[in-house]
């Protein structure tokens, strides 16, 4: 029997050229050596066989609302989400009863539960308060001091870059160039530092003035 099984893994090293094992029924069978393509093979089919992840899972820190399953969605359905509000508004007919408001908000997609933080070069979330509260705009006392003090700052330079180009007599053709550029660049950062303040603040702080 020994001499059979002998002669067989002569026969299988021969033909395959592999050293150190035989094959039988299929499958590479080790008798000293190591059989480099069964490892390979192995390797090829355990690879083969492992499941892959979909791109389909959802992200519900993404955008600015959140699915109403937290687990992957289904392959099957597609992975539905809630209608918005609008959408239900407009399934109720052209003249939907202002007593449903309340139902559809409840029903509808819900909006996020985290904000970023009002100051430009902060990239730390804010949280809706749960229960009452006033909910923040700033990540903390640092962020709300540093936004005020850059709008202060602007505001206050587009003020006197305005002066200087309307300053009599009128500046030169190059410097009113570099003026107005630098006019525009300060308007485009402004825009990320909207006033928060209430208009009617705004109005007892210039008769205080």
């Amino acid at each position: 029997m020994q001499d059979g099984v002998s002669r067989t893994a002569h026969a299988e090293r021969g033909h395959s050229g592999i050293h150190g094992c035989f094959r039988r029924s299929g499958q590479y069978v080790f008798f000293g050596g190591r059989c480099t393509a069964s490892v390979r093979r192995v390797s090829i089919m355990g690879d083969a066989s492992k499941p892959t992840q979909g791109t389909d899972q959802p992200r519900p820190d993404s955008g600015l609302t959140t699915r109403t399953t937290p687990g992957p969605r289904s392959r099957s359905s597609g992975g539905r989400m809630r209608p918005t509000l609008s959408v239900l508004r407009a399934r109720r007919g052209s003249d939907p009863g202002l007593d449903t408001v309340a139902d559809d908000l409840r029903a509808c997609l819900q909006p996020k539960l985290t904000a970023s933080c009002m100051n430009p070069d902060c990239s730390k979330q804010c949280k809706w308060p749960v229960g009452r509260g006033r909910p923040p705009l700033f990540h903390d006392r640092l962020c709300h001091e540093k936004y005020h003090l850059i709008r202060r700052r602007l505001v206050a330079e587009i003020a006197d870059i305005d002066e200087a180009l309307e300053r009599q007599p009128r500046p030169s053709s190059e410097e009113r160039i570099y003026l107005e550029n630098q006019l525009a660049r300060r308007r485009w950062l402004l825009l990320r530092y909207p006033d928060l303040a209430p208009a009617d603040r705004n109005e007892d702080a210039g008769k205080e003035g």
